[in-house]
């Protein structure tokens, strides 16, 4: 996202609900490897890029099968 000041990476192996507990990172560049994750489960995860000002973009939820 252009002018991202900071980016915040959030995970679960579990299908996310209005409940779900999302698990975070932040970071300052737009990838991250996340470390520790169990080896086939399929994890979901977003991204939400935050802007200087407080403003906000929130990428779709994605899934993925861990190696």
């Amino acid at each position: 996202v252009p002018n991202a000041a900071a980016y915040l990476f959030e995970y679960t192996d579990a299908p996310p609900t209005e409940e779900t507990k999302w698990s975070s990172l932040t970071g300052t560049s737009r990838e991250i490897t996340i470390r520790g994750l169990r080896s086939n489960v399929r994890i979901y995860g977003r991204i939400k890029a935050v802007g200087r000002k407080g403003q906000e973009a929130n990428s779709e939820i994605l899934s993925r099968v861990v190696q």
